[in-house]
């Protein structure tokens, strides 16, 4: 069944129908709640609805952060990973590069290095599949979404106030009381949603240690003998890059949050 959505003037999100944005705080119709316009004529233009089919995919990092907005920590995670991967293609490329080097060797073990290029190319491939499919996702965290429209808002009334001298004065007073009725939704938007990120902070914290317990488990099925040296390999290598990626999102959400304190 189709369920009503509104989206959301500040952070641009489709959210359920209500008075305050699910996802960042602001009130969802602002000048029908502060300047006693009729909400309905507000509502028809931002309203829309969901069926099933219309959900945006989203990559999948093999972690699980509970709490967090799926689509903020998925964007968190794709800038992460992003960097990460830059590392990985020029890592494969120089790794060709030496392998071809070698085959130009005298006494090269032409089969061993031949198939050792192959499965070279093919991790590059694979990253390189990945890259794209990050990069189609990337999208910005609703906090960072708010401050900038705050900061355009700000520039807006700053503009306003230098050519005040050649305005209407009505017209001047009716521009400036919307433009801060703006700034100030925004501002009361970040500071409810710097709360919501600092319990996210705090979820993605707890997420880490869950993974430091996974990579623990795998070196004592190692050292019992149930995982074999390659089988360790690949799978600790697997959690120590997904702790990688969460350490990114987390360094990025705090940095986020610091810039979102001091507007």
């Amino acid at each position: 069944m189709s369920k009503a959505l509104i989206v959301c003037p500040a952070c641009g999100r489709r959210v359920p129908l209500g008075r305050y944005c699910s996802s960042c705080g602001s009130p969802l119709m602002p000048e029908a709640e502060d300047a006693g316009s009729h909400p309905r004529s507000s509502l028809q233009a931002h309203l829309v609805l969901e069926t099933p089919g219309n959900e945006e995919e989203l990559p999948d990092f093999g972690i699980v952060v509970d709490g967090v907005n799926p689509a903020d920590l998925s964007a968190l995670l794709t800038r992460s990973e992003l960097e990460i991967i830059d590392g990985e293609l020029d890592e494969l490329i120089e790794a060709i590069r030496a392998t071809r080097q070698a085959l130009a060797l005298e006494n090269a073990d032409r089969e061993a290095l031949a198939t050792r290029t192959q499965e070279l190319k093919d991790s590059l491939e694979r990253v390189r599949k990945r890259k794209e499919e990050l990069l189609r996702a990337r999208a910005s965290i609703s906090l960072q979404v708010l401050v900038s429209q705050l900061h355009e808002t700000t520039a807006k009334i700053s503009r306003l106030d230098e050519a005040s001298s050649s305005l209407d004065s009505d017209v001047y007073r009716e521009q400036k009381s919307a433009l801060s009725r703006e700034a100030k939704n925004l501002k009361r938007a970040i500071k409810q949603q710097v709360k919501t990120a600092r319990k996210w902070l705090k979820s993605m914290a707890k997420a880490r240690r869950a993974l430091e317990k996974e990579a623990s488990r795998l070196e004592a099925r190692r050292r019992i003998g149930d995982l074999s040296p390659g089988e360790y390999r690949l799978q600790r290598s697997q959690v120590d890059r997904r702790i990688r990626i969460l350490d990114g999102g987390y360094k990025t959400l705090e940095e986020i949050v610091r810039v979102a304190q001091s507007v």
